[in-house]
């Protein structure tokens, strides 16, 4: 299981809004030498995920949130993969569309882009359905002040 560290900070019905705590991964994130430094170039705000909140924790406390196995990797290899995969399969059935004619490059264009569009739709269509399905949801598992107890 993924996990990270974070705090709740909104309520919304059985769903809690957390900021995760920078941090994780080699331990570099806030050294000038670790790839933390670069990834905070591009980050104008924190990171905030809605997850579960099967625990019932409250607002301002620090919380572990996981994520089931295998979930973060299927979930990228779905958005990358079939917006590459159509994007080529579009261009060789546009190559294939053209024949003989001289611009069969232009078919290619139009079939990839086609194909491009329709790989990101099935993405989208492919992570709402992943929103729904409980198992793919990140859940806070334990508080922070439950485990100084235990």
């Amino acid at each position: 299981m993924l996990e990270t560290r974070a705090i709740i900070i909104r309520l919304d019905g059985d769903e809690a809004i957390v900021e995760a705590k920078q941090g994780g991964g080699c331990g570099q994130c806030d050294s000038t030498k670790g790839c933390g430094k670069a990834s905070q170039l591009f980050s104008l705000q924190p990171r905030r995920f809605r997850v579960r909140n099967e625990i019932n924790a409250r607002v301002g406390e620090e919380v572990q949130v996981f994520v089931a196995d295998g979930v973060l990797l299927r979930s990228a290899a779905i958005i990358y993969m079939f917006p590459l995969a159509l994007l080529l399969l579009g261009g060789s059935l546009g190559t294939q569309f053209a024949g003989e004619s001289g611009s069969s490059d232009g078919y290619a264009v139009i079939g990839a882009m086609l194909g491009l569009a329709a790989g990101f739709v099935l993405a989208r269509l492919f992570t709402l359905r992943q929103r729904a399905l409980s198992s793919a949801q990140p859940v806070i598992a334990r508080s922070e002040e439950m485990c100084h107890f235990h």
